[in-house]
């Protein structure tokens, strides 16, 4: 990888990322806390290269939507982290008493420092620059309780059987008319309330609907009429929002 000296261009990412081949990885890329209580979460950085690197990372106003920039704390500012090691980025969010209910966002830029490294040539000092690019990542809070149990509907459940991988579809539409967008997660649960499935389909955003998810079950999944019921759960927080009974479903 060329290293440009001086040079960092910016990347917004708003997908989890792994980008182990950049050397850079951060296991979540959401917030999603409820701010006016507290919100706390932490994250884990990893080093997947040889060499030790260094990141300043900051808080930064949101990119759209009301900014909660401002109430935020994290710990540590600078982090060092050696070669295949880890280190934990705390994050907390509290939002002054009286702020109006809603959706508030921020961006988490983590900029690479430069890291002195002893040479082999005797007396000289280099430095290793750990990545070109500087990560952005939006993320969410809200205020208030957006009420995903109520606001957050799955309808046009649907599930096919693909004739040549013999794996199971499915597919379906979200509906999320809280004012908080949601990291969905669909629980796939049999008769007897055993879960032989779960996936995550990503962030849905406040105030949508229609958003079409789809996804294939595990290959073990291999009859439609096991799956009776789904469990939509908070992929961020594992909190579980309601469960739908697909025998009271519209057909």
């Amino acid at each position: 990888m060329r290293i440009i000296e001086r040079f960092f261009s910016v990347i917004v990412i708003n997908l989890i990322v792994t980008a182990s081949v950049l050397a850079f990885e951060i296991n979540y890329t959401t917030f999603e806390q409820r701010i006016d209580i507290g919100g706390y979460r932490e994250y884990t950085l990893k080093n997947n290269q040889s060499k030790t690197i260094r990141y300043k990372i900051e808080v930064k106003e949101t990119m759209s939507g009301a900014d909660m920039s401002k109430w935020m704390k994290i710990y540590p500012k600078v982090m060092t982290i050696p070669p295949f090691q880890s280190r934990v980025l705390k994050v907390y969010a509290q939002s002054p008493m009286g702020t109006p209910k809603g959706e508030y966002g921020f961006k988490m830029m983590i900029t690479p420092l430069s890291v002195p490294v002893l040479s082999d040539s005797k007396d000289k000092i280099q430095v290793n620059a750990s990545l070109d690019f500087v990560p952005v990542i939006q993320m969410y809070g809200h205020v208030g309780d957006p009420k995903f149990a109520e606001n957050v509907n799955l309808r046009d459940n649907k599930f096919e059987k693909d004739e040549k991988t013999g794996r199971i579809k499915y597919t379906a539409l979200v509906d999320n008319k809280s004012y908080a967008g949601l990291s969905l997660g669909v629980k796939f649960v049999t008769n007897n309330d055993a879960v032989i499935d779960g996936k995550y389909f990503g962030r849905i955003k406040a105030k949508s609907s229609s958003t079409k998810i789809e996804s294939y079950l595990l290959k073990r999944v291999d009859k439609i009429t096991e799956i009776k019921k789904l469990i939509i759960y908070d992929a961020t927080n594992l909190n579980e929002i309601k469960t739908v009974d697909l025998s009271k479903q519209k057909s």
